[in-house]
């Protein structure tokens, strides 16, 4: 057996019933290499996940950076990675960096004891929020004068809005808190 430096475990499904095909979905073809093929290739060239069992579950990411983006995951758009039902999980990061882009969650837990976290960082290439001052308004309306150290490249949706103290940055006491009225 040859000896391995690393372990890529690649989990697919799916029957093709809503393609109306008999075969799989992960062998379908596209740019003449099945899906499973192009994440096959893709996983030879990027860093791979290592997965050994040691009593516990561990999942052991090898070092690097590793770019995230929200909505990668099309059965959970708003979560990168939804765990459930684990009991004794270790995710051991092995000093990697997980930079998250765009509003999500990166992980969600349900139904899950003894899980442990270790070993990495997260950040954002930008902040997932950005601040500015009101500098116009109509029922209807708002225009904002957003700070430059906070950016906006144009079209980003408007999650939620709040205000802010000037002189503290703490929000104000039963000011506006408005999330998905925008």
């Amino acid at each position: 057996m040859t000896e391995r430096s690393c372990l890529t475990v690649i989990l697919a499904a799916g029957e093709g019933t809503r393609m109306k095909s008999a075969k799989p979905k992960v062998l379908h073809e596209v740019a003449g290499l099945s899906l499973i093929g192009h994440v096959a290739k893709a996983a030879r060239r990027e860093p791979g996940v290592e997965v050994a069992r040691t009593g516990a579950q561990r999942l052991v990411l090898h070092p690097g950076r590793y770019d995230l983006t929200a909505g990668a995951n099309p059965e959970s758009p708003a979560t990168l990675f939804p765990v459930a039902d684990l009991d004794g999980f270790t995710l051991d990061g092995g000093g990697a960096e997980l930079m998250v882009s765009g509003a999500t969650s990166l992980f969600y837990f349900l139904n899950c004891r003894n899980v442990h976290l270790t070993g990495f960082t997260v950040d954002s290439p930008r902040a997932p929020f950005s601040v500015g001052e009101v500098i116009a308004a109509e029922p209807r309306w708002f225009d904002v004068r957003v700070d430059d150290e906070f950016p906006v490249e144009g079209g980003e949706a408007v999650g939620a809005f709040m205000d802010y103290e000037p002189d503290t940055g703490l929000p104000v006491r039963q000011g506006l808190d408005v999330y998905s009225g925008v």
